[in-house]
């Protein structure tokens, strides 16, 4: 198709959905959320359609940006957003959505361009889970999700669960060549993983970071084996079931719980499930051992979980650009025993800091030396190990000092006990780890 006349035919095509919308809304025959919602799917659905539209990147990186010109007006102009936004922008609720929909279809469309499984399943879930989620969550919602992420149900996160495997199995099935085990398999883990980069998501960001996690998600899956496929499918349940055994005991909210979910099944699935052994030993011994105190209320929300795990993911990124994998899984192991550190200090402050600073210098060589042993690597690079280790002490030590200057929830507090870890994990490439 000449792409001028695809271009043209989709703006006639969202122009129209639009309006349509915008009618149903003004003379009320739909509600706020089911009219934002309407367009939401229909424009969704137009988007999966571009790899039979379109077969090159500038018609759809045009579309996008004629698209954000267009909405920038109906959000910024009141006027505008009266009389042709009230499809869009009548939910009470601060959302940038529709700006981050066409960003991400054409940063898609840059990372799988042209390809009906890459491209289009990604805008597929994106537009019928989201809004199955956000349908069942206004009408049958009773269970609120703790989080920043707005009101959000468990009953909405469930019909987007399966509303998402329902979105990938489908196409899978009908258009790839896999089995129906590997098709069952990627489509349920999906399913769930997704589930969770929605319950993360705040103002809008999930019509940006569904699209983008889902393609990350089924590049590396397409062309893997039903036992790999079969291993993180157990994984993603066994995560799902122990944060939820768990949520009752925590200072996490429930967005906080599904970024340390996720973050934990990236380590495991990029470096080998030997990376999990630190974050869930960190994470159970925050539960169980540094237990929340009876009829506190989860005050952690999914930054203090991202402040958490962003030092360890730093050691992983490293690996996946070059670093050695003993050398990346050595600074992995340290970040993760400085951060538990920094958890010890900061969870028992208020109780007794000589027993913060020693719970929080104890902690970290636990995890370090179950982290080796699990990794076969003891007693090999003994040193590497004790450096790991010892990573903690400097760690427990520098935010004792800090922790008095600091506000309790503030940003400079979690941007502190981010940074340390950070600091303090090269400890053991100074062993001169072996690449192999």
């Amino acid at each position: 198709m000449n792409p001028w006349l695809g271009i043209a035919g989709v703006l006639v095509v969202l122009g129209l959905i639009n309006a349509v919308g915008g009618l149903a809304r003004q003379r009320g025959w739909l509600q706020p959320e089911d009219a934002r919602k309407l367009v939401h799917v229909a424009l969704g659905i137009v988007i999966a359609a571009f790899p039979w539209v379109f077969h090159e990147l500038w018609p759809v990186v045009t579309l996008a940006g004629l698209a954000v010109a267009v909405l920038l007006p109906l959000r910024l102009v009141p006027a505008l957003r009266a009389r042709h936004g009230a499809a869009l922008h009548d939910v009470q609720r601060d959302s940038l959505g529709e700006l981050y929909f066409p960003v991400a279809a054409a940063v898609l469309w840059c990372l799988a361009p042209g390809d009906p499984l890459r491209f289009s399943i990604p805008m597929l879930v994106l537009a019928s889970a989201d809004a199955a989620a956000a349908v069942v969550g206004v009408r049958y919602g009773r269970t609120e999700l703790t989080g920043r992420s707005g009101r959000k149900s468990w009953e909405g996160a469930a019909a987007f669960g399966v509303t998402a495997y329902l979105a990938v199995h489908a196409p899978l099935l009908l258009f790839s060549d896999l089995g129906r085990a590997e098709c069952l398999l990627i489509s349920a883990t999906f399913g769930m993983l997704m589930t969770g980069v929605e319950a993360v998501s705040w103002r809008g960001l999930d019509n940006l970071f569904i699209p983008l996690v889902g393609w990350l998600l089924l590049d590396s899956w397409l062309g893997l084996p039903t036992s790999a496929l079969g291993e993180r499918f157990g994984v993603s349940v066994g995560l799902c079931l122990f944060v939820v055994a768990l949520r009752r005991r925590r200072t996490l909210d429930d967005g906080a719980l599904a970024a340390g979910m996720l973050a934990a099944f990236v380590a495991g699935a990029v470096g080998g499930w030997i990376w999990l052994v630190p974050p869930m030993l960190l994470f159970l011994g925050y539960t169980v051992v540094w237990r929340l105190p009876p009829g506190a209320a989860p005050r952690h929300d999914s930054r203090v979980a991202l402040a958490v795990v962003l030092p360890g993911l730093c050691w992983l990124a490293a690996g996946q650009l070059g670093l050695p994998w003993r050398s990346a899984f050595a600074g992995y192991v340290a970040a993760w025993a400085a951060t538990a550190a920094c958890v010890g200090v900061a969870t028992l402050w208020t109780r007794s800091r000589p027993l913060a600073v020693v719970s929080g210098s104890v902690a970290g060589p636990i995890i370090a030396l179950a982290a080796w042993l699990a990794a076969g690597m003891w007693p090999a690079d003994l040193l590497a190990l004790a450096l790991a280790a010892l990573a903690a002490l400097p760690a427990a030590a520098l935010f004792a000092l800090v922790r008095p200057r600091l506000a309790l929830d503030s940003p400079t507090r979690w941007s502190v006990q981010c940074l340390l870890p950070l600091v303090c994990s090269p400890l053991p490439l100074l062993a001169g780890i072996p690449p192999s």
